[in-house]
């Protein structure tokens, strides 16, 4: 008589958990990704972008969840910032200052030029 591996008597489950490793797997890719013109972009404290001009508000949104799972704070933060920093250059900001706390993937921040 032949051994049979429990999970080869259930397909679905065995769907499902090939599709829950490729879950994971996607979550730990970068949705956002820091433009040359964003790398430009600094982001700093407000004490340190005291003497610049401030020139606008950027609303960051990127996903906090992906697929009923919660992504890496760390990750979120990082995407957040990268875009707001992708926005300013887009808009001739050359420094960002984080004004809100991060809530469900979105944050605010403001655009400033602090180089003449």
């Amino acid at each position: 008589m032949r051994a049979v591996s429990p999970l080869a008597s259930r397909p679905s489950l065995q769907r499902a958990c090939a599709a829950g490793v490729m879950i994971l797997g996607l979550s730990s890719c970068a949705f956002v990704e820091l433009t040359e013109a964003g790398k430009q972009v600094a982001l700093v404290t407000p004490e340190r972008a005291a003497d610049c001009k401030k020139v606008g508000t950027i609303n960051s949104k990127v996903l906090a969840r992906f697929v009923g799972f919660d992504r890496s704070a760390t990750r979120v933060a990082r995407e957040l910032a990268d875009l707001a920093r992708n926005e300013a250059a887009q808009y001739g900001g050359d420094t960002i200052v984080p004004t809100s706390p991060i809530e469900d993937g979105r944050q605010t921040f403001d655009l400033y030029r602090c180089q003449s």
